[in-house]
Formats: structure tokens, C-alpha cells, sequence
């Protein structure tokens, strides 16, 4: 019996070797074929749903041969930038951050012109590309109460954990990400999930 056992967890191993030696697991081809997908930073409460340039990965990678696999607990370096002003990640979060707290908690929608860029891509189904629609959004929209968590930034991107709710006062958690070039939001992602009230984990969602 042991003997048996023995072989198939042989035949299981040989068989994965070839797999990844053929290309079907995750090793150095496969991150050539699939670019990074993205590059990884009281007052701030929400909104709901930004890399641009020409895509190649149909997830929304960032076209080009992506990075190398680098030891476990190193962080990629960031790639390269079109961004020529070279702000920090630390600047761009503020930035983020004073347009979240600007637009979205004191309703100011006079800043929409100081944060965010003409062309603006969006990713949110919602709502299109450029200023206008997302003022047409905003300025139509209830007022919602919204919490910031955990704002993250790394290179030209930035993160933000937020609770929030929906206009009929469901609650909400949002991820949003954001782009930035040169001090202005360039593009900008999000995605909102409610927050189950009868969950099997008693752990909260935010």
C-alpha cells in the first residue's frame, strides 16, 4: 500500500514539473506573456469606482513585457513613468486624498477642475471618460457618509479602503484606485461590494 502511494505522489510531482517546464504554470513565461497589471499609497469620507495608455493584457495590464518574478518579500521597482514631474507616492495619496475630502465630504465640486485631468480614463462602468460625466454623476447624486481605512500608495498609484452606503442607506465597502500624473488624477477604478449583515465569518469586511 505504502509503495502505491509512494508512486502516485511521484507521478504527481513529475507531472507538475513538466507543466511548469512547458510553459502551463506561472514561471518566467508566463509573466512575459501577462504584464503587471498595475503598480503598487480626520476628514476623508467617499465615492464609488483609474493606468492608462494602450492595453495589451485583456485584464487591464499595462502593455509591454511585464517584470521578472523577484524573491519572495522584495518589492518590484516601479516601472516606468510618464509622469515628469516625478512626485513621490506619499504626495500623490495627498492629492488623492484632498480630492476625496474636497469632492465627496464638503460636496465641492469646483475642485473636480483642480484634481482631475480633462481627459480622465475611467474605468467605472457608470460613468465615461473625461470631467464632464463624472460631474454630471457627482452633481446628481445623494450625499453619502463615507470612511477612508486604509489609504495605500506606490508608485503612480494610489489606494483607498472606504466604507461608505448606497442612496437607500445600504452599507458599503469600495476599493478605489486611482492614477496620477503630475499632481492630476489620470485614471481611476473602483469596485463596491455590500456588506453582508448575516455573514458565516464574524470577522468585518472593512
Amino acid at each position: 500500500m505504502k509503495s502505491v502511494i509512494l508512486c502516485v505522489v511521484l507521478g504527481v510531482v513529475a507531472t507538475s514539473a513538466r507543466f511548469s517546464s512547458q510553459g502551463g504554470g506561472w514561471g518566467e513565461r508566463e509573466w512575459d506573456r501577462y504584464p503587471m497589471g498595475g503598480h503598487h499609497g480626520g476628514e476623508f469620507d467617499h465615492y464609488g469606482g483609474g493606468h492608462g495608455g494602450k492595453f495589451d493584457h485583456p485584464e487591464g495590464g499595462r502593455g509591454g513585457p511585464g517584470p521578472k518574478p523577484l524573491p519572495a518579500c522584495q518589492p518590484a521597482p516601479c516601472p516606468e513613468s510618464k509622469d515628469k514631474c516625478k512626485l513621490s507616492a506619499q504626495e500623490n495619496k495627498k492629492i488623492v486624498l484632498d480630492f476625496y475630502n474636497q469632492v465627496f465630504v464638503r460636496r465641492n465640486f469646483s475642485a473636480v477642475d483642480t484634481y482631475y485631468a480633462p481627459n480622465i480614463i475611467q474605468h467605472n462602468p457608470y460613468i465615461g471618460d473625461g470631467k464632464k460625466p463624472f460631474l454630471d454623476f457627482i452633481t446628481t447624486s445623494k450625499p453619502v457618509p463615507a470612511q477612508v481605512f486604509r489609504p495605500v500608495a506606490e508608485c503612480d498609484l494610489v489606494y483607498l479602503h472606504v466604507k461608505t452606503e448606497d442612496e437607500n442607506k445600504k452599507p458599503q465597502v469600495v476599493v478605489d484606485i486611482f492614477r496620477v500624473e503630475c499632481g492630476k488624477i489620470v485614471e481611476h477604478w473602483d469596485a463596491t461590494q455590500d456588506i453582508i449583515t448575516n455573514a458565516g465569518n464574524p470577522r468585518p469586511m472593512i
